[in-house]
């Protein structure tokens, strides 16, 4: 656990260091083509608007999008670079002029061997001195969101270096997380740390997903492929947390309503990866709209189930519903984002990694909460157990003593018959019989009592002897009942030696100043 908690702090630390540059002053406009009837030969024919803000971010669109932007130097600035921190984008086409002359430079995750740095795209461009312009043409099926700056060799690396190390720990620290709930699925036998592990795991390639993990060119991945794992990893996030929030909050026998509901919702989130991945692969231009909107949709409704899943009793959902708060509320600021809603500020950006992780650390004490739960009742019933087992000893002792009576009964009945003293014989009888119905009233008195004297008495005596044995213990609650040593005898189809030598013992092992029966009275 602490191993873990490092980790998070480490990784937040990395998340808020922005590693800030000496900006240049840009301005921007932009343009979406609707009709795709707008070219880089004919850009002064495109009616471009300006922006105010130093980015561009119109939420979800299926039609290109062109931009302008003017950068404005004092001095002349060879070997910088034009940073676009966005890395899931479809094709992006930078237009830059140098001596005179317009060179495009194509890149995006849809451009084989695109040039991908860990944070962002680094075009490489000479500002000279004064007015700078530069133009971009981006299709994109994700969200149009772009921030743009100037930047130099030192900062793109180091930009690069804390983005490798804030992957490196994301990646670490759900390893870790993954890796121990499997040990202990495995080694407790319990299937829900298999499901949270499985859970941890795809929130993880989401998250680096969406951070551009995959779309970098070190991960020599093929633009064939690169979207269907950045597509999928988004759709499992849904369907996998889904599933978990079944299967822990148990929504099959607790909540019928919000059980179908989820089931629902995995079953519409993936249809609309198979609608959007087929859709694409014919060529339509599709946007991750409905699946963002699906996993908000999600949250909402993983969010109420918490709150109504504790409100019923169920106390393991205390430590789900925090974690999904934390999760809900990251999840919703990055859709909001997403879609255009909020700015993207450096902490509306990333607190969706930050809820994420917190998300993942409160699940794994949500688990250990439920564990130990778990372990209470199995005590419990352990316990109720042993003392119905206990009562079921008892019960067959007097069975076998009832049968020995019995047998015994026979026996006399066959003497006396034989005997010339039959009136002697009945009266010895009738005394046997008599005693016998002292023994059994004993006995009803130990049965009718037998689970306080379990309960209370014997819980003081093994705190104070621990010592003891079983079979000392089940003479001391009968001495407890006023057995005197033949009654013990009889009830344990044993000798009076015995009893007496068991009684001694006791004794000596408790170091009892008075009497063994007032010693255990006074218990």
């Amino acid at each position: 656990m602490r191993l873990r908690t490092l980790f998070f702090f480490a990784t937040l630390l990395l998340i808020f260091d922005t590693y800030a540059t000496d900006k240049l002053k840009l301005e921007l406009s932009y343009a979406v083509d609707l009709n795709d009837e707008y070219s880089f030969d004919k850009r002064s024919n495109i009616p471009f608007q300006d922006i105010s803000l130093d980015y561009l971010n119109i939420g979800y669109n299926v039609h290109p999008v062109w931009m302008k932007v003017k950068v404005y130097s004092n001095s002349e600035m060879p070997n910088q670079f034009f940073k676009i921190e966005k890395t899931l984008t479809d094709s992006l086409s930078f237009y830059k002029q140098e001596e005179g002359v317009w060179y495009k430079q194509l890149v995006g995750i849809k451009v084989e061997n695109s040039d991908t740095h860990p944070s962002g795209y680094y075009l490489p461009v000479q500002l000279q001195k004064g007015e700078n312009v530069f133009f971009l043409k981006i299709k994109s099926n994700f969200s149009h969101l772009y921030e743009l700056s100037i930047t130099n060799r030192g900062q793109l690396e180091k930009g690069d270096y804390y983005q490798n190390i804030k992957h490196g720990l994301l990646l670490g620290l759900f390893l870790v997380i993954v890796l121990y709930n499997l040990f202990l699925g495995i080694n407790l036998k319990d299937s829900m740390y298999a499901y949270y592990a499985l859970h941890g795991l795809i929130i993880m390639f989401s998250l680096l997903s969406l951070e551009g993990f995959f779309s970098q060119k070190f991960m020599n991945v093929s633009s064939s492929y690169i979207y269907l794992i950045i597509t999928l990893n988004i759709c499992l996030a849904s369907v996998v947390s889904c599933w978990f929030c079944i299967k822990f909050l148990n929504l099959k026998k607790t909540n019928r309503l919000f059980y179908h509901i989820m089931i629902a919702l995995m079953g519409v989130d993936l249809i609309s990866f198979l609608s959007i991945f087929v859709l694409q692969q014919m060529g339509y231009q599709i946007t991750y709209y409905t699946l963002t909107t699906v996993t908000t949709v999600y949250c909402v409704f993983a969010f109420m189930t918490g709150v109504i899943s504790y409100r019923k009793g169920n106390k393991v959902a205390k430590f789900y519903l925090m974690g999904w708060t934390v999760y809900f509320l990251g999840i919703i600021s990055q859709a909001f984002v997403l879609y255009g809603i909020l700015d993207p500020t450096y902490f509306n950006k990333n607190f969706y990694i930050i809820a994420i992780i917190s998300e993942v650390l409160l699940m794994s004490f949500a688990l250990a909460d439920r564990y130990k739960k778990i372990r209470k009742d199995q005590k419990s019933l352990e316990h109720t157990l042993a003392n119905k087992q206990d009562n079921l000893d008892v019960v067959l002792l007097d069975n076998i003593r009832r049968q020995t009576v019995q047998d015994k009964l026979i026996e006399q009945l066959k003497e006396i018959t034989k005997s010339d003293d039959i009136e002697k014989g009945v009266r010895s009888l009738i005394l046997d019989l008599s005693q016998q119905k002292n023994t059994d009233v004993k006995q009803l008195h130990f049965q009718e009592n037998i689970e306080e004297v379990d309960v209370q008495f014997l819980k003081r005596l093994k705190q104070l002897h621990p010592q003891l044995t079983s079979t000392e213990l089940e003479i001391c609650s009968l001495l407890k009942l006023n057995y005197n040593t033949k009654e013990i005898a009889s009830f344990r189809q044993t000798s009076e030696g015995a009893v007496k030598t068991n009684k001694s013992r006791i004794k000596k092992k408790i170091g009892a100043e008075t009497t063994l029966n007032d010693y255990i009275m006074s218990v």
